[in-house]
């Protein structure tokens, strides 16, 4: 993980939970039928179904239904001002923004 990644800290009950999304963790949200592409077809579950995506990274084991309880405890901006649906939109395009941004060192030719 790179260390300056965009990431949600949450104390729930008597846990600590550390959100952020990975390549890894975006790939399964698709496997497990999240559609990307469809977030303005579902604009009332989006939400709920991206916080929920924030876990898997570090927390997985988390059931789903606490994961969604845990989202409808949250307030509506952090002590910042942020709003928290805008603010899990910008994670979501940071993640996806560097899985996008190929940094290896093999050099290609494209011919048309």
């Amino acid at each position: 993980m790179k260390d300056k990644r965009m990431q949600m800290h949450i104390n729930y009950g008597d846990t600590e939970y550390n959100l952020y999304f990975t390549a890894s963790s975006l790939k399964k949200m698709e496997q497990r039928g999240f559609k990307f592409g469809k977030m303005d077809d579902a604009i009332l579950t989006a939400g709920e179904e991206l916080f929920a995506g924030l876990f898997i990274a570090e927390h997985d084991n988390v059931p789903r239904k606490k994961r969604i309880e845990i989202y409808h405890a949250l307030t509506a901006e952090d002590e910042n001002g942020e709003n928290l649906n805008d603010f899990i939109g910008e994670m979501l395009n940071e993640a996806i923004e560097e899985m996008n941004s190929h940094q290896g060192n093999v050099s290609w030719t494209g011919i048309r």
